[in-house]
Formats: structure tokens, C-alpha cells, sequence
């Protein structure tokens, strides 16, 4: 499933523009900058353009002067008594414009500088996706090749050294995330300022980098896209999934008590485990045994799930490792990513009731044990006369109160009950269950 979230965001350093300036008739960046003036405006020529100051208010004075990085001034324009002052741009590169203000007990300046775009030309080279860095599972460093020179601007006397408006390109890629049992693709898209590399979390699947810029070129209708060649995800990432099988069996104590990384429960312990690896996944390694310190494996499977049904009493330690193709003893060139489970097998026990109710209220209707950890079972009733009235041989059923199809008489009965557990006495022999006595059937 593919997910587009892909925008535009070229945020030229986000801010307010003052509504008290506007360029008509050229081409304009509208897009609201943060500078150190009242307002940076970029241009797509100059010829034909006007610089207009107004906010409404009448003013006993207002005058235009051009300057530029060196202070140099020159006066464009002045009125007297006016709401309103334009001046025509001037056919340069860049240009500051300084607004003398006078309101009779009040004089104040403001600050405009004006670049011309087609003066400041980007060349956009390409884009390359080095994975040559220390720590490559997790990130990879993209290099910008591009040309272009700085936009410069700066106030009258500022003694100090120039400011510069930022160039902003978009990055845009896909980008591979787990969710819900299965990695999502999705189109992303970073806004960047011009920087010659850009260090970006590794891929978790296939994917091609793309940069289009700057951003004053999307804002003329002219931005240019560089892309890299499709970049082989080298990253693993891994969401195991542990469960248990259920068994619907009320009468199984301690069926199932797993934790986040512990499985224990009553035998057979039927285990699955979902590795949930991301798509650069290639080799799976489940090492089982009985060890901590995991020196041996006793059982080893290379399957990327994991199953496996346990028996007997012990306590395990599993260990899954996934890496990608270039597994080798090279940390530089493998991806490797692990989990450990501790897996208990819980030891026996046999209960037995000493009444049962079948009189269909839902409760206390069988006859039945309360066991854990079982690996053979096998039960008969007999009535008073010593004969065999019902036998089963699943610790999961019981007898019914029924013979025959009829139901039984109340009174005693006599049980046998004999059944082996998944554990072992201290000579190593499979513990045994060897049960005899009496059931009262009350209706």
C-alpha cells in the first residue's frame, strides 16, 4: 500500500510580509519571508517593475532612496503630503531601498531590499545518496551538487557583515514504515535549505532521492528536479510477533502467561513467532537452546517465521537475528538486528473434582480435571457394580452425567485416572499420575 503525502512547502523562511509594500509589473516571489528588514522581495526581472509604499495614512514627508551593500545612497523619489509613494525598480542585481518616513513630531525609516532572480541563476547538478558513512543501518548522507551564488543584503550603517535570504529546495522520497503487521510505503517531502549534504534516516526498502529547487523557481514556474539511481535499502528493522496457539479448554490452567518477551504456559506450548521483517531482510537465524549465554545452539531454523511446539518442562532462551545480503564480519557492509525470548514450559498438574451438577445450568455440568502441562491422558468411570459407564481421553472433555444417553443415577461413582507430565522426577523419569477415588453426581 503506497501512501502519498507529498506538498510543497517552500516556506522561504516563513513570516508576514508588511502589507504596506507590493511590486507590480514584474514577475514576484509572494511567498512570506522572515529577514532582517521590513521585507526582502525576489524579482523575475526588474524591467517594468514598481516598488509602491502604502499604508493609508497621510504623511507630511516620504522619500525613496536606492542603496547598496557599501552604503552608497542615492534619492529615487519624494512627496509631501501623500498616502502613497512608488518608485520604479532599479535594473540592478540587488538593491536596497530605504523609506524616509516624516509625520511632523515623528520621523522614522523602513527597509526594503529587491533582488533580481535572473541574476542569481541555480544551477542544479545532481543529487547522490552515499552510504559510505559509520553508521549506515541507521543513516546515509545525501550530496547535493549545485551552483549558485549567495543572496546578500544588508541595512544603511549596519557595521556588520551582510545577511542572507535562504534558498530552500524540497527533498522528496518514499519512505517504508511498519504498521498493523506490514511496512506502508508513503511519499514524503522534506524542505531543505541549500546545503551541500543532508545526513537522512537508511531506508528500510528501495527508494529514489529527488531535490527540486529553489524555491524562488517554483515560485517562477521554472524549478529544475535532479534524482539519484534507485538507492538499494541496506537498513533492517524487525517487529517480532509472539503468540501462543489457543486451546479452547477452560479446565487447562495457566494455559498461556506470556509476556513481552517471555512465553511460558502449560504444554504443549504451541508457539508462533512473526519475525515481521522489513523488505531488505534476507538472512533469518532462530537459535534455540537451553544455554543463556547462547553459545550453543541446540535447534536452529532459517525460516522467517518462527514455530515450534514444546513439550517438555525447561526453560529456553530463542534468539532471532535478521540481517540483509551482505552479511558478512563487516559492520560497515551488515545490517543486523535481534531479538531474545526466554521460553518457559510450565510443569505439571492434575487436579480432580469430588462432585459434579449435570442439570444443564451451565455450571459444574462435567466432570472434568483441572490440569496443566500434560503430554497423555486417559480417564474411566465405573458405577457401584464396577462397570465402565464412560471414558475419555482428552483433559479437555468429561463425562456428561449421561449413560448410554440417559442420565445417570445420582450418587457415587469411581474414577481411574492416569495421565504423564511434560516434566521429570529427579532420576529423570517423566512424571506420572496415577489417580483413583470417588465422584458424587448430584442433579
Amino acid at each position: 500500500m503506497k501512501k502519498n503525502l507529498l506538498t510543497w512547502v517552500f516556506a522561504c523562511m516563513a513570516a508576514s510580509v508588511s502589507a504596506q509594500f507590493e511590486i507590480t509589473g514584474v514577475p514576484v516571489d509572494t511567498t512570506a519571508r522572515q529577514t532582517h528588514l521590513d521585507t526582502v522581495f525576489v524579482v523575475d526581472g526588474t524591467t517594468g517593475g514598481v516598488l509602491t509604499f502604502r499604508d493609508g495614512n497621510m504623511h507630511k514627508g516620504l522619500r525613496w532612496l536606492g542603496y547598496d551593500l557599501d552604503g552608497n545612497t542615492n534619492e529615487l523619489a519624494s512627496d509631501a503630503d501623500a498616502t502613497s509613494l512608488s518608485v520604479s525598480l532599479l535594473a540592478q542585481a540587488s538593491v536596497g531601498y530605504k523609506l524616509e518616513v516624516d509625520d511632523d513630531t515623528l520621523q522614522y525609516n523602513k527597509w526594503v531590499w529587491v533582488f533580481d532572480y535572473q541574476a542569481y541563476p541555480l544551477q542544479l547538478n545532481g543529487i547522490t545518496a552515499d552510504s559510505d558513512v559509520s553508521d549506515r543501518c541507521h543513516y546515509i548522507q545525501l550530496l547535493f551538487d549545485y551552483e549558485a551564488d549567495k543572496f546578500l543584503y544588508d541595512s544603511i550603517g549596519g557595521g556588520h557583515a551582510p545577511f542572507e535570504l535562504e534558498r530552500y529546495f524540497v527533498l522528496t522520497y518514499d519512505s517504508t514504515y511498519y504498521s498493523d503487521g506490514s511496512y506502508l510505503t508513503e511519499t514524503v517531502s522534506h524542505t531543505l535549505p541549500a546545503v551541500s549534504y543532508y545526513p537522512i534516516e537508511s531506508p528500510l526498502d528501495n527508494t529514489v532521492y529527488s531535490l527540486k529547487g529553489d524555491c524562488f523557481a517554483e515560485s517562477f514556474g521554472r524549478a529544475t528536479t535532479v534524482e539519484t539511481d534507485e538507492f538499494q535499502a541496506i537498513a533492517v528493522a524487525i517487529q517480532p510477533e509472539a503468540s501462543v496457539r489457543e486451546r479452547d479448554a477452560k479446565n487447562e490452567l495457566d494455559r498461556d502467561v506470556s509476556s513481552n518477551l517471555k512465553i511460558s504456559g502449560s504444554a504443549p506450548l504451541n508457539v508462533e513467532i512473526l519475525s515481521h521483517a522489513s523488505p531488505a531482510a534476507f538472512f533469518y537465524n532462530w537459535c534455540l537452546t537451553t544455554d543463556r549465554r547462547l553459545e550453543h545452539c541446540e535447534v536452529e531454523q532459517l525460516d522467517a517465521d518462527y514455530r515450534y511446539v514444546f513439550t517438555e518442562r525447561q526453560l529456553y532462551y530463542l534468539r532471532l537475528q535478521v540481517t540483509n545480503s551482505a552479511m558478512s564480519d563487516d559492520s560497515l557492509q551488515t545490517c543486523l538486528q535481534e531479538k531474545l525470548y526466554t521460553i518457559e514450559v510450565m510443569e505439571s498438574s492434575l487436579d480432580v473434582p469430588n462432585v459434579f451438577t449435570p442439570n444443564g445450568d451451565g455450571m459444574n455440568d462435567l466432570f472434568k480435571v483441572a490440569y496443566r502441562s500434560l503430554t497423555s491422558f486417559k480417564a474411566r468411570v465405573y458405577n457401584v457394580w464396577g462397570r465402565l459407564v464412560y471414558s475419555w481421553e482428552d483433559p479437555t472433555d468429561g463425562w456428561d452425567g449421561t449413560i448410554g444417553g440417559k442420565p445417570a443415577a445420582e450418587g457415587a461413582y469411581f474414577y481411574v485416572i492416569e495421565a504423564v507430565g511434560d516434566d521429570r522426577d529427579e532420576k529423570g523419569n517423566p512424571i506420572k499420575y496415577s489417580l483413583k477415588g470417588d465422584i458424587n453426581l448430584i442433579r
